[in-house]
């Protein structure tokens, strides 16, 4: 069911859920030097995890934005405990309390993946992730609890608002798309590769990719198809800690162009693994920013 869910709603991972009503009209003053005016920090958990266990849970915190604000960047905190945490804007009522909930199938809309300890992403001058007044953020956490000890899950976020005289700026944009199909066999090296086509005119200005733990490298290339590709975007060679590239000026597809993304995986087990949103299964993700 849960891959039933994920396959449904990849398509409209990009798509803005929420509208930029009550953001600063196109025509507000601004100073010269406006930037960040203010931050809101919103914090998960403690949240207790028995050792072995695994599981993906949610909450929806209030931003504490009294009016509509523009954020300009974002830091993340996710240590010991988490394999990644997924943000988004959503309508759904207030809820602290860490609840059970799938990837991308509880509603909102997705606009930043933390996959290592500390991230950060500040966004280019002219686009910027429009907040209505208390905006609503579901926090969603794959935890995972592979030491000797329980653990007290935590994660925090950190929002940079613009100033609030600031001109209404491009909407950022989120793509999050990848390989369902790929197989590892028991005891042997494998490699899943696939094309995906991008919005016409993005202009992207992030990019990396994911695996689970067999992942030993992945590749993300400017292309025409899955065999016919040329600049190298993105590479990661561990899994864990992947990079996110960042391009300025952004990177912009021609009309014929998409992105080759390429997993390559190792197997030393008994067991032949697949596609799943588990830790012990595989995944070939490639997400991208852009405005």
């Amino acid at each position: 069911m849960r891959w039933l869910l994920v396959c449904a709603l990849l398509a409209g991972c990009g798509s803005d859920a929420v509208s930029d009503a009550g953001v600063p009209p196109t025509d507000a003053p601004s100073a010269p030097d406006a930037g960040p005016a203010e931050e809101a920090r919103l914090d998960f958990g403690p949240d207790p995890l028995p050792v072995g266990e695994e599981r993906t849970v949610c909450v929806v915190l209030d931003a504490g934005n009294e009016v509509a604000r523009q954020v300009r960047g974002l830091r993340t905190h996710l240590p010991a405990g988490s394999h990644h945490m997924i943000l988004y804007r959503t309508d759904d009522p207030l809820s602290a309390t860490p609840t059970p909930c799938f990837p991308f199938a509880d509603g909102g809309s997705a606009f930043f993946i933390a996959e290592t300890v500390e991230a950060s992403l500040r966004y280019p001058p002219e686009a910027a992730l429009a907040f209505r007044a208390h905006q609503h953020v579901r926090i969603e956490i794959h935890e995972v609890n592979y030491q000797d000890v329980p653990l007290d899950v935590r994660a925090s976020v950190t929002f940079e608002f613009d100033a609030l005289d600031a001109p209404r700026a491009a909407p950022v944009q989120f793509l999050f798309t990848g390989d369902m199909t790929l197989s590892v066999p028991a005891r042997s090296a494998s490699t899943a590769t696939s094309f995906h086509v991008v919005p016409e005119g993005a202009r992207i200005f992030g990019l990396t990719s994911h695996t689970h733990s067999l992942g030993v490298y992945a590749s993300i290339h400017r292309a025409t198809s899955a065999r016919e590709f040329t600049e190298l975007l993105h590479e990661a060679d561990d899994w864990a800690n992947p990079r996110l590239d960042l391009f300025d000026p952004p990177l912009v597809l021609t009309p014929s162009e998409g992105l080759r993304l390429s997993c390559e995986y190792e197997n030393p087990t008994d067991r032949d693994v697949s596609f799943g949103l588990d830790f012990a299964d595989e995944m070939c993700f490639l997400w991208a920013y852009y405005y």
